[in-house]
């Protein structure tokens, strides 16, 4: 089923002003709903696995402060407005914080219906061009590009209810985005599969920087040509940590003979957010180099070397997403099975990480021509 209730993040550790809020705002339940966090850290965590409209924050926060959040979101949710909380009437920090990137700004104290009334007027604006439902969105949508409209677009999947964002200047596709992490092509390719949804329109766009090849048109048939690669979640036993030496060879040998070499078609790759030395959390978005029944290799480049230097082997890593052409999802943890170097090939130089997880990805081409 489908959700027309809009969320707003608020993050602020003064706990009796969050409760305050949270009682105070609940009369405004029927136009959104409080989500309440206490650091920055839990703020970017519920941006990745709930469907927030709009962020309120406080700059003092632990875990990643008020411009952290904002920083984050601004880079990874262009669409979301973030209103800043502060006791500061200095022009120049006001300034600043517009700078980088918040919508704007309330001084404390204040009383939640000023709060309300600016969140209310926010939220409107996601809808100022209209609604639409029970539509085709590859239709509508090449009605936009014709027009030339600079638009953002939410949609709903009447299906499976789940949630994707595409933003428009002059008729371009700029960028998509699905539940949060999917981003770009595999996003756009992932909501034109979409049969039937309900379309809101907002008459501006967020987003400038072109991170979509190729036009729409382009874009729609190869999603029609990919429409038939799906992969899917089934259930798996996983080694334990524990087991004994010459098992563990066993499994090794298992899972290095089904092993398959990834393609596009196949899943692309995995995001998650992890804990560092310093307190924060460091989001990393990592290729898929290789999979099997039994495990999934995760390349890791120079780029992202940081993360080696505090993983190590039997360590978990908590909600992962996996992302392909046409699959999403989320599960709570991965471990460690090994990390190794690799010394040939187009990626020498760079580390495979291999994890398992008690929940398997298949791309279910394979799966048949195995069955075959």
């Amino acid at each position: 089923m489908e959700s027309e209730n809009k969320f707003v993040l608020i993050a602020n550790n003064e706990h009796e002003l969050l409760h305050s809020f949270e009682q105070q705002l609940a009369h405004y339940q029927k136009d959104f709903s409080i989500i309440a966090v206490a650091d920055g850290e839990k703020a970017i965590k519920k941006l990745a696995h709930d469907d927030i409209s709009l962020v309120v924050t406080d700059l003092n926060i632990p875990n990643t402060d008020g411009f952290g959040l904002l920083s984050h979101v601004v880079e990874f949710y262009p669409d979301i407005p973030v209103i800043v909380m502060t006791e500061s009437s200095n022009a120049e920090m006001e300034s600043l914080i517009l700078e980088t990137g918040a919508a704007g700004c309330i001084k404390k104290p204040f009383a939640a219906k000023e709060l309300a009334e600016l969140v209310s007027n926010w939220l409107q604006r996601e809808t100022d061009g209209g609604i639409l439902r029970n539509v085709s969105s590859g239709m509508f949508l090449q009605f936009i590009e014709m027009e030339q409209k600079t638009c953002t677009i939410r949609l709903i999947d009447k299906v499976s209810g789940k949630r994707g964002i595409l933003f428009f200047q002059n008729g371009e596709l700029l960028d998509a985005r699905v539940n949060g992490f999917t981003k770009g092509e595999e996003a756009a390719y992932h909501i034109f599969s979409w049969n039937e949804v309900t379309l809101y329109i907002q008459n501006s766009c967020r987003c400038y920087e072109k991170k979509i090849a190729g036009d729409l048109q382009t874009i729609l048939l190869e999603a029609m040509r990919l429409k038939d690669e799906t992969v899917v979640i089934v259930p798996m036993t996983v080694v334990d940590a524990g087991t004994s030496e010459s098992n563990a060879d066993d499994g090794y040998s298992k899972r290095r003979y089904h092993r398959i070499i990834t393609k596009l078609s196949d899943f692309i790759y995995v995001e998650f957010l992890m804990k560092i030395p310093t307190g924060n959390s460091n989001h990393y978005r990592l290729n898929v180099i290789d999979y099997s029944n039994h495990g999934i290799g995760i390349l890791v480049s120079e780029k992202d070397f940081d993360l080696l230097s505090f993983l190590k082997k039997g360590d978990a890593i908590k909600n992962v997403t996996f992302s392909a052409s046409w699959a999403l999802n989320t599960v709570d943890d991965v471990i460690v099975k090994h990390i190794s170097k690799i010394e040939n090939g187009p990626h020498a130089g760079s580390y495979v990480v291999g994890v398992e997880t008690r929940e398997l990805i298949i791309d279910t081409q394979h799966s048949k021509k195995r069955n075959k």
